[in-house]
């Protein structure tokens, strides 16, 4: 998933999470920097049972977005059977050249809550944020 933000010095840019896989191979050559040790620290919080994110960016041009967002806004207003295919082709035009900025780990909460409605027959509600 990624958003496009100004900045507050007006600089356009793309932020995007998702799967390691998906972010690692859309990375620039120098976005790889920091790839080894985000990678060692991934392995880890998979290994203990974490959900698992890598983030990363790149600065967009004026012209870039403006020629992007014309077709974006088309695709989004499209009534056509060849949107959602308009729009993944939109997306992986702007999800390219990346550079990595870490990994962020949860423990994923619907997984535990299922795990306890199928065991036990019943939904415990716990609070945001609590830990099992």
């Amino acid at each position: 998933m990624s958003v496009i933000v100004r900045d507050e010095k007006g600089q356009l840019l793309l932020l995007c999470k998702g799967a390691d896989s998906i972010i690692f191979d859309r990375l620039s050559k120098n976005g790889k920097t920091h790839l080894e040790a985000t990678s060692k620290h991934l392995n880890g919080y998979g290994e203990a049972g974490l959900r698992t994110l890598a983030l990363s960016y790149r600065k967009l041009d004026e012209t870039e977005y403006s020629v992007w967002n014309s077709e974006f806004h088309k695709a989004k207003t499209s009534v056509g059977a060849d949107r959602d295919e308009m729009l993944e082709k939109l997306s992986d035009m702007m999800e390219k050249e990346l550079i990595l900025v870490g990994a962020t780990a949860e423990r994923g909460m619907k997984q535990i809550s299922i795990a306890l409605i199928n065991e036990e027959k019943l939904i415990i509600p716990r609070p945001r944020g609590c830990m099992y």
